[in-house]
């Protein structure tokens, strides 16, 4: 039962002072380019890092790398970019969590509004809203009608606190009165989902 979110968004950073990509008087890049990705190795985002990757080798003719530095909701690979030498040769493969940690985190060591540049936003993906089996609802209407229905709600679980798919669990209980059980958000993952308990009703 799929429902349309906010897209789940790449972009790619930069050093706010890595205007130019020119250094010294040398041609970009001098050296092999780094991009970290916030994430660990194997998700989504490092795979399409490791795509974007090999297309900057060809288009380069220099080395890149992909360096995976996950950790506090993407903060430690952000700030590692945001603190690097800004010759250009640190960019940052991030998502839409470079934008939501904002107002997360406001207390951070750097502040992605004036500390990184936006060069592209290389692709977007959509959220997708699940239920378990066993629920009877088909349609976003449907669990809307049966959470209403249900004694404290149904349980709503997403892949990690933060998140676009959590804060879209927090947005549909926010303009759809939901029951959902808020203090579930982001405790359970998908293997309680899939399993046979029911631990979770919907998942997104």
């Amino acid at each position: 039962m799929p429902a349309r979110c906010n897209p789940f968004v790449y972009w790619l950073f930069a050093l706010l002072a890595s205007v130019s990509f020119t250094t010294h008087g040398q041609e970009y890049p001098a050296r092999a380019v780094r991009i970290v990705v916030p994430f660990p190795p194997g998700g989504g985002t490092d795979v399409f890092a490791r795509i974007m990757g090999q297309r900057l080798i060809e288009a380069l003719g220099q080395s890149v790398f992909v360096d995976n530095r996950a950790g506090a909701s993407s903060n430690i690979g952000t700030e590692l970019v945001a603190k690097s030498p800004p010759d250009g040769l640190t960019l940052l493969f991030t998502t839409t969590a470079v934008a939501i940690n904002v107002t997360l985190f406001p207390k951070q060591a750097i502040d992605p509004r004036k500390d990184l540049l936006p060069i592209t936003q290389l692709g977007s993906t959509t959220s997708v809203l699940c239920v378990h089996p066993s629920v009877p609802a088909r349609t976003p209407q449907d669990v809307v009608a049966l959470s209403k229905r249900t004694r404290g709600g149904l349980n709503f679980a997403s892949n990690s606190a933060g998140t676009s798919s959590h804060l879209a669990g927090v947005m549909l209980k926010l303009h759809a009165p939901l029951g959902l059980d808020a203090g579930l958000i982001g405790m359970l993952d998908e293997s309680h989902f899939c399993d046979q308990s029911r631990q979770v009703d919907a998942f997104s």
